[in-house]
């Protein structure tokens, strides 16, 4: 499949992803939040609500302004987080840890119009995707905002990095080491053809500026 034919599929929303990425999830089900990890199955599609993650409760205070809060952030690791079908990740809409998106998505949120709009569409599987993306960047700009949290990178790192380390690609919205940020953007699949083949950095970093200090 061509990068021509996926692209217009999603460039409807994919606009607002900048914005949309910034909305607040609405309060979650205070009930999930009480379930009992033994009785979850591995591949259950609604798991949970909880990301699981160690978080700093006394960084409670917004940001001062113009300044960011002390960061307890950490980066997102497979031995400490888990991999393949152990893995959740955050869904754009709802906020809710699940292990697989694409499928919690359709079953849902079918009536959200990004969804609805790539039922029976041969690009269904990549623009699912992108929407996941979308739940992981606004994850992450919350989680940097609020300097406390997991950052959900693309690749795990085989060494210890920092969250600067890190920045989005423009196209995708996945979080990548800067050094390797260029390598990705020029092979990104939801790249236009006439996108620039420089500036990534700088486009990653505007791009996450942006949507912190929002």
């Amino acid at each position: 499949m061509s990068t021509l034919t996926i692209i217009p599929c999603i460039e409807f929303f994919a606009a607002n992803a900048f914005v949309s990425a910034n909305q607040v999830d609405p309060a979650p089900d205070p009930e999930v939040y009480h379930y009992n990890e033994s009785n979850v199955e591995l591949n259950s599609d609604d798991a949970s609500i909880s990301d699981g993650f160690p978080h700093n409760e006394s960084e409670e205070e917004g940001s001062k302004d113009g300044e960011l809060p002390e960061s307890c952030v950490t980066v997102y690791t497979r031995s400490a987080h888990g991999r393949g079908k152990d893995r959740r990740l955050p869904c754009f809409y709802c906020g809710k840890f699940v292990y697989h998106v694409p499928r919690h998505l359709q079953k849902k949120h079918s009536s959200e119009p990004q969804v609805a709009a790539l039922v029976g569409s041969s690009d269904r599987r990549l623009g699912l995707q992108y929407i996941t993306n979308r739940g992981m960047y606004k994850h992450n700009s919350s989680v940097l905002k609020d300097g406390d949290g997991v950052l959900i990178v693309a690749r795990t790192p085989k060494l210890n990095r920092s969250s600067e380390d890190f920045l989005p690609c423009q196209f995708c919205l996945q979080f990548f080491i800067k050094k390797e940020l260029y390598r990705h953007c020029t092979v990104c699949k939801f790249r236009s053809a006439d996108a620039p083949q420089k500036g990534f950095i700088s486009a990653g970093r505007s791009l996450l500026m942006g949507s912190v200090w929002r």
